[in-house]
């Protein structure tokens, strides 16, 4: 048996994550126009890999999964996103 969703609430929840995504898309192209990050890959699609990346990693550690913390959950999240996005983690040369 299907469980029936309250459509009220599903609009609500895609709002909230749509809003989620472009903050990070929104992140992504201050960044290039500021210099900080390179030119590259669409940052709409960049919004939406690295917002599902948290989303997903998020529910491990609200779960209180022993083997993954919230700070390895951070850790992995900025490798990531530093990977798709093309920046450095390392300080930049003074």
């Amino acid at each position: 048996m299907r469980a029936r969703r309250d459509p009220r609430l599903a609009k609500d929840r895609e709002e909230l994550d749509r809003r989620w995504r472009q903050s990070i898309a929104d992140i992504i192209k201050r960044g290039r126009s500021t210099g900080e990050f390179p030119s590259g890959s669409d940052a709409d699609d960049l919004g939406l890999q690295i917002g599902a990346m948290i989303d997903g990693l998020a529910i491990q550690v609200l779960l209180n999964d022993t083997t993954f913390t919230p700070e390895r959950m951070q850790q992995v999240c900025m490798d990531v996103a530093s990977k798709l996005i093309g920046f450095s983690m390392e300080p930049a040369p003074a």
